[in-house]
């Protein structure tokens, strides 16, 4: 074949597919895909927040959407968004990225997010010096959790104090036991407190019968109780009352039960007066004092903490067992008041005055004194004259004698009780009295005591509840 036309045909051939080549209509898209991808980071301080960073890439065209679904859920269209989980796990999260021409593709990363971890917090306490031990430092020795602690809220316990620096000190204006809490808040803002009894001013510790005792020999100190103390067989089984009537014999300190009981006293002194754990008190402080079982026989003014009472305080405090006058005014947790306050104490057992005047918590009330939030559980009082199941005789002026609670089945034997409510208090069985409701509702409902495991909320119920009566929150 000549050379030429061979050449003129293949030209002729190209030609054509060229043509062909560069038609409309006939050939496929060969516009590439997006390809999906991010990176993640959770967050230091709060480990259940992660950001989310988009790393797609395009194809042949803008990507313009982008669809986040994070394993729980919840969904996003950010770019890079930040999404915050409810709960610790491990999570399927998948973005899907589509662009102009309606090309997509996906990914799917595990994603594990770990608990917040709340500060706990913690602090001790000293006193500042031997001079001033009512100025007391506390020292903060929080831990915090997955954020930094950025809070401190102090609460001191008296007067509504409060303070917010991290270390700080607190002067008390008297010796007593504050119960002190710090609640510290981080940046997450988890939170997390403590409480403890801080005790103010100089203390004698008491923790046998002997030292107990001992209390005569200095009637203007402050004691506390550091154990139980059972006084069967001291003293000949016939325990001395501490302080007496004459001025100058009175305590006039203060005594904190700390929780702890006393267990089995035995008085038999029908010839005496001002017969009790003390004898008489005046200006005196007594607190959370357990007295269990008691067998209590005296003249006049028979108490089963104290025998006459003159411008003090008793509270939060109990009696069980038995108070007898040979002659005149007996009750279960005072003889007599004048001046005085006895809010939060409940006496059960029998009270007998033998001619007039006994009473489920005080046999007399003369002037000024609060006799207020009390339950007398006891089963029985037995006088000749005048009984009453909270107070025997109210003799004298600006008494306030209200909302105390009384057995419904408390028997009166002698002579019928006096129904006035301020004597008869309000009705309450069996089962209400075992009840922590019952105690720790607010007035008029319930008696406003307090539960806790201190000594601002010292009272506590032996479980299950509805079994018995309250105890103080030392005790087992």
């Amino acid at each position: 074949m000549n050379i030429f036309k061979v050449f003129a045909v293949m030209c002729a051939l190209l030609l054509t597919a060229a043509c062909s080549g560069s038609s409309s209509g006939g050939g496929e898209d060969q516009s590439s895909p997006p390809s999906a991808d991010f990176t993640f980071a959770v967050d230091a301080i709060n480990p259940l927040r992660v950001s989310f960073t988009d790393n797609s890439t395009q194809g042949s065209a803008n990507i313009t959407t982008y669809a986040w679904n994070f394993g729980n859920g919840s969904v996003s269209s950010l770019q890079n968004p930040v999404h915050t989980y409810i709960a610790a796990n491990t999570y399927e999260v998948t973005l899907t990225v589509t662009d102009e021409n309606n090309n997509s593709d996906s990914v799917t990363k595990s994603v594990t997010v770990s608990p917040i971890i709340p500060p706990l917090a913690e602090f001790t306490f000293a006193a500042d010096d031997l001079i001033n031990p009512l100025k007391i430092s506390f020292t903060n020795n929080s831990t915090q959790g997955s954020a930094p602690i950025n809070s401190y809220s102090w609460n001191f316990g008296a007067n509504n104090a409060t303070g917010t620096d991290k270390d700080t000190s607190y002067s008390y204006s008297e010796a007593w036991v504050y119960t002190v809490t710090l609640t510290v808040t981080d940046e997450n803002g988890e939170k997390s407190s403590i409480s403890k009894d801080v005790w103010t001013g100089s203390w004698i510790d008491v923790s046998t019968a002997a030292l107990l005792n001992s209390i005569r020999t200095n009637l203007n100190n402050n004691y506390r109780l550091t154990a139980d103390i059972n006084l069967a067989g001291y003293n000949s089984d016939n325990w001395e009352p501490i302080g007496a009537n004459a001025v100058g014999n009175r305590f006039t300190g203060k005594f904190h039960g700390n929780g702890y009981k006393i267990r089995n006293m035995k008085i038999d002194r029908s010839g005496t007066s001002y017969i009790g754990l003390f004898g008489y008190i005046d200006n005196a402080t007594l607190s959370n004092i357990a007295m269990e079982d008691v067998d209590i026989v005296g003249w006049f003014y028979v108490g089963g903490i104290a025998g006459g009472v003159d411008n003090s305080t008793i509270t939060n405090s109990y009696s069980t067992g038995k108070v007898n006058s040979g002659n005149l005014i007996a009750g279960g947790i005072a003889g007599y008041l004048d001046n005085s306050t006895v809010t939060g104490n409940y006496s059960a057992g029998k009270i007998t005055a033998n001619n007039s005047r006994a009473g489920g918590i005080a046999g007399e009330a003369l002037n000024g004194n609060t006799i207020t939030n009390n339950a007398a559980i006891n089963s029985e009082i037995d006088t000749l004259n005048r009984a009453g199941r909270i107070v025997g005789e109210i003799s004298g002026a600006s008494n306030d004698v209200s909302n105390n609670f009384a057995l419904s089945t408390m028997t009166a034997t002698g002579v019928a009780f006096i129904t006035i409510p301020e004597y008869h208090g309000i009705n309450k069985i069996s089962t209400e009295l075992r009840t922590q409701a019952t105690y720790s509702a607010a007035s008029p409902t319930g008696l406003g005591w307090l539960f806790g495991d201190n000594a601002t909320r010292p009272w506590k119920m032996p479980q299950p509840d509805g079994t018995a009566y309250p105890v103080l929150y030392w005790q087992p």
